[in-house]
Formats: C-alpha cells, structure tokens, sequence
C-alpha cells in the first residue's frame, strides 16, 4: 500500500523496505489497535526500522481507564531509531470506561490528562474524539451509548478544553519543549499506583520555562538547576476553563507559597502548591522569566469571558 501511495503521489517505484530520501516527501504512519491482552498498541508494534515508508509514530492509548499514555509515548520516543510520536487515538469523550459494560462514561477530565500528559510527555501531537462524532451519529440514532447528535457533540465541555489547549500553546512555545520528569524531586521518589496522581513535566531545551501538569492537584519539590531563569515568574493556568492566575494572586482562600530549600550551591529545590486540589483538579503550572512575556499564558482568548455562543445551527434535517 505504501508503494502505491508513493507510486500514485510521487510517480515513484519506491521500495518499502529501502531507504530513499523521497519517503520524506509523503506522510504516512500505521493506526494501530490496542491490545487487550498484550498492551501493544504502537504502529512498532507491527513494524519495524526496515520500514523505510513510516514517517512517524501513532499509538492507541486507547478507551479504558487503565492506560497511562505518558509511559507508551515515552516508550517510543525513546527509541534507539526515534521518529516523532503522537497519541492518535486516547479515551474519547463520552466513550464507556469500560467495555462492553456502559453505565459510566469519559467527561473532560479524562480528555485534558490524555492531552496534557501526551504533550508534555514528548508527543507533537493530539487527538481529541466524540463516539458520536466519530459514528455520525443523527438525532434519531442517539441512544444510551451515543446520547449527543454529531453536533451537539461539537460542543461539549471537553471539545472547548481541547481550544483552551491550542490557546495555551499558541502562546507559549511547547515545541521546543522536551520531557523533564526529573525536575520532579518528589515524583520521582513516589510509587505510581494512582495514576491520577502522575505528575507530568516538560522543559524547554535550554531550560528557558518549564511546564508541570498536575491532574488531581498537590505539591512538588522542583529541582531548579534545570531551569536557567535569572527572576522566577510562576502561573496557574486552569485546563477547565482557560483562567490563568499569577502566583502573588491565586485565591485569597487559600495561603499558596513558594519555598526555594537550598540543599547545597549548586541544587536548589523550588516548592509549589497548586491553588486547589483533589478530584477533577487539575492545573498547569508555569515556570519562566518574569520579563520574557508580555502576555499571560492562554490570553488570547478567554472562554469564560466570551458571549454565550449562538444555539448551534442544524446543518442537516433528519
């Protein structure tokens, strides 16, 4: 199949399992399924280096609870051979947290950590899905399983998240970014029994900013020798609702410091609290130079200070 994609677009006779320059010039890669039994769900999982037609990775993290799609993404981009990574395919919205039994359902919650994790953990990419968007699902189809219309379903809470995202890093750079789980002093020293505990950071590659998600919320020692910043600007940004908030001045409820511990000259180790925690929670914090942005992160655009959105309009009539 590859072959012929590079035949028909290219007017090529490139073989598969030779390397030729002009594979660059077609993006392909393998959607790969998730494995109940085995786990496997990385388009490595079926092929190999010889496979001189993949462009870059695709795994299937998949729809269940269980998966923690930071250590698959980690996986392959550390490979020996690393190719760009993305999880194309997470937990849907809406989708059962189990299957085939359908009594409890992904919200947004599960939709930011999938995106938050995979990002920061090293992937270029993400998918956000909709069972009834992905089905197409007509007014008359909606069931207990499918319970939106395929646009209803554009406007669910997790689909606006997913523009809170692209706010987010349209105004900071997180392609320069790379995974840095060791800034995380105290993470490092925890069993990751509760994966809703898992912290994910990342760091610019010259240690410019750091990025840390916290999905339920908590504490972290950060190892501030990574981070090369002269004066220490910290942000809360909230993942629910695009707010961003300076460290001076989270809530006036709740008492948030920031403790730099020097262990010795050469390590020190910043302290953060994020403003709530607990259930459906979850923040990211923002590590950088106080003077090197004139704009806050997520400012473009403020959902939460937007007009009410116009009843969507029914393109079709069923």
């Amino acid at each position: 199949m590859a072959e012929g994609i590079a035949n028909g677009v290219l007017q090529k006779d490139m073989k598969h399992n030779e390397k030729d320059p002009d594979w660059q010039m077609l993006l392909i890669t393998y959607h790969a399924c998730h494995e109940r039994e085995t786990g496997e769900c990385s388009t490595m999982s079926y092929w190999t280096d010889d496979d001189a037609w993949i462009s870059f990775i695709m795994i299937q993290s998949g729809h269940g609870l269980t998966p923690k799609n930071y250590e698959l993404v980690q996986k392959d981009y550390n490979r020996k051979n690393s190719m760009p990574v993305f999880d194309g395919e997470p937990a849907y919205e809406q989708m059962p947290t189990t299957w085939p039994v359908m009594t409890d359902f992904h919200g947004g919650w599960m939709v930011r950590k999938r995106a938050y994790w995979s990002l920061f953990a090293g992937s270029f990419g993400h998918t956000y899905g909709h069972p009834s968007v992905c089905w197409m699902i007509s007014e008359k189809e909606r069931d207990n399983f499918r319970r939106y219309s395929w646009f209803e379903a554009l406007d669910q809470p997790g689909a606006w998240q997913m523009k809170i995202l692209r706010d987010f890093l349209e105004s900071r750079d997180l392609s320069q970014c790379i995974p840095g789980q060791d800034l995380l002093i105290e993470q490092n020293h925890k069993l990751q029994d509760v994966t809703d505990e898992h912290n994910q950071a990342c760091i610019e590659k010259e240690g410019k900013f750091a990025y840390l998600y916290f999905p339920s919320g908590g504490e972290e020692n950060i190892d501030s020798s990574r981070l090369k910043i002269d004066q220490i600007q910290i942000w809360w940004f909230n993942p629910r609702d695009g707010q961003c908030y300076t460290q001076e001045n989270v809530f006036s409820d709740r008492a948030i410091r920031v403790d730099v511990i020097k262990e010795d000259e050469k390590r020190g180790a910043l302290k953060i609290i994020t403003p709530t925690r607990g259930y459906e929670q979850d923040w990211v914090c923002v590590i950088e130079n106080r003077n090197n942005y004139s704009t806050i992160p997520g400012k473009a655009k403020i959902y939460r200070d937007m007009p009410v959105p116009p009843e969507i309009r029914k393109t079709f009539m069923w």
